[in-house]
């Protein structure tokens, strides 16, 4: 059973942390409804494919343990950071952007990442940039670039609750993963310099 914590509008469903693939997921409702990362658990987001109205669906970023249950929400209005659309439109530019493409290793990591992954290309993508605002119906949500851990990483600060969500922008004893061919060292420090500066 992982936990689940509400502040306000915001759910927050603790995912299974110490193993891959999974992250932490989050529910915001407002009068229409953004799930974040459904990556949590499998169970849980069954129950919320079912059981809830899912308007719109957000990856912080392309990385599989946090898009894994994504196909649950097909219907769902589909958003992303344009610097890392790519990924989501095309399994070729993913695998270049991981290091796996024209490797050996390519062809059976595009069939783990399909098959046990349930990765399917998006055809319609809405991208988001560092500036966007996004209102849903009395929650409004700012979002933030924080580029370094993939290029288009990126957070968002609850309007209403003055709360920050960093996704993988985190510091824990891991630190911050960035051994990919898309990824940035000194793109994490500066975003980490641009964290500090936020008020939230």
């Amino acid at each position: 059973m992982i936990q689940i914590q509400e502040i306000g509008p915001v759910k927050i469903y603790f995912g299974k942390l110490s193993s891959y693939p999974y992250c932490n997921t989050l529910l915001v409702k407002g009068r229409q409804t953004l799930l974040v990362d459904p990556a949590c658990e499998e169970r849980i987001l069954r129950a919320l494919a079912e059981k809830e109205r899912i308007d719109y669906l957000f990856n912080t970023h392309y990385h599989p343990d946090h898009i894994r249950y994504n196909p649950f929400f097909e219907g769902a209005e589909f958003w992303t950071h344009r610097d890392d659309a790519p990924c989501f439109r095309s399994l070729d530019s993913m695998a270049e952007w991981v290091g796996v493409k024209g490797t050996p290793y390519e062809k059976n990591w595009k069939t783990t990442l399909t098959r046990t992954l349930g990765f399917r290309e998006k055809k319609k993508v809405k991208e988001v940039e560092d500036g966007t605002v996004f209102d849903l119906g009395g929650v409004i949500l700012d979002f933030l670039h924080f580029p370094g851990h993939t290029p288009g990483l990126t957070g968002f600060i609850v309007r209403e609750l003055g709360i920050l969500f960093l996704a993988d922008m985190e510091l824990s004893p891991l630190g911050p993963w960035y051994h990919n061919q898309k990824a940035s060292i000194q793109g994490i420090i500066d975003s980490v310099e641009k964290i500090r500066k936020i008020h939230a």
